[in-house]
């Protein structure tokens, strides 16, 4: 049986930003995903704030500087606006600097720097179940002092350990649309989304376009939704629908659980304003991994990965469920919600976006 010092269990952002750590604070690391390729399918609006909008959200330099590491050949489009559109069709230009990413090639490079940094990966290898300090995967057992699970909102890591975290997972679709799509983000909202939003993502040629809803109404579905959506916004045609989850709800009270750690969508690192959680997973993978490899190097107590997400994370995450309680009241109905928009203003919808756009 392989026996390392950190087994990570997910090679998205969290998971291999908690591998990188990991290793580069002296620990033998491997960790592992299941899929065919890394970053598809693409479960995501692939839009992230720039590094100075991080800073304005979270103004400690040093952890931002370390764990918010975009490549830029994965960089498609950059912008200096979102516009957000009422249920009504009253248009907001707000200010905010941003880039779409191509996740295909953002997820890789966050795996090769981790492997940089000496840390194993196993491809092609999912996680089966955890027993004790004991990693089942489809590739065999593996022995580990610390087991962290990035294995997304259904975690087997989580289960396997009876963990559970209050939340709703947020059913969420995304596609391609062909075409020149302009420079801003556009983001809109109305009962059609049932407490969520729409998108419209430019990149190079085409647009990532998509919703997230909280529920589906009787008959309804989400390739249904997509459709109403696209045809609202004028597009004809798109390709390469995707489906997935995203777990929302407030930041849990811990995520260190005996020998495990939780961290990214498993950990519920996600803003629960847009359902989008990249720049908090790999934030709390760098805190993981950190914690991780001074608890088996240095003997510290794992507990000290909650003091550090919490520090870091735990006021814009609770913001933003903050937030979306609130916005949820009038979310159900175009016209309060339409008034709200337009009451806020621009300045107040300015404020809001920087609290909720971490994509």
């Amino acid at each position: 049986m392989d026996r390392y010092d950190v087994v990570v269990v997910g090679a998205g952002p969290a998971g291999s930003n908690s591998a990188r750590f990991a290793a580069l604070h002296g620990a033998k690391t491997v960790f592992m995903d299941h899929r065919k390729e890394i970053g598809v399918p693409v479960q995501c609006g692939e839009f992230l704030p720039a590094k100075e909008e991080m800073l304005r959200i979270f103004p400690d330099g040093k952890y931002i500087d370390e764990a918010y590491v975009i490549a830029p050949e994965s960089i498609e489009h950059t912008t200096d606006s979102i516009v957000m559109v009422t249920p009504y069709m009253k248009r907001y230009r707000l200010e905010f600097r941003g880039m779409s990413v191509s996740r295909r090639i953002f997820d890789k490079t966050v795996a090769k720097s981790a492997e940089k940094a000496g840390a194993e990966f196993l491809e092609h290898t999912g996680c089966t179940g955890i027993s004790g300090n004991i990693v089942h995967t489809t590739a065999g057992d593996i022995e580990a002092k610390v087991i962290i699970g990035a294995d997304g909102p259904l975690s087997i890591v989580a289960r396997s350990k009876n963990i559970t975290l209050d939340r709703v997972l947020y059913r969420m679709v995304t596609a391609n649309a062909v075409g020149d799509f302009g420079n801003d983000v556009t983001m809109y909202f109305g009962d059609f989304t049932y407490g969520g939003y729409g998108w419209i993502i430019p990149k190079k040629g085409f647009a990532n376009i998509g919703l997230g809803v909280s529920s589906l109404r009787k008959g309804e579905s989400l390739p249904v939704l997509l459709n109403k959506f696209s045809k609202l916004v004028g597009i004809d045609a798109y390709i390469n629908r995707v489906t997935w989850w995203v777990p929302i709800g407030p930041p849990a009270g811990t995520l260190t659980y005996g020998n495990v750690l939780l961290v990214g969508d498993a950990g519920n690192m996600v803003m629960a304003t847009n359902g989008g959680g990249i720049p908090t997973a790999l934030i709390g993978g760098r805190d993981a991994g950190i914690a991780a490899a001074e608890h088996v190097v240095e003997n510290k107590p794992l507990s000290s990965y909650d003091a550090m997400w919490k520090e870091h994370l735990w006021n814009a995450l609770y913001t933003a469920y903050k937030v979306k309680k609130l916005s949820d009241k009038v979310a159900w109905s175009n016209t309060m919600l339409d008034l709200s928009m337009r009451i806020m203003g621009k300045r107040g919808l300015e404020r809001t976006i920087r609290c909720m756009n971490l994509f």
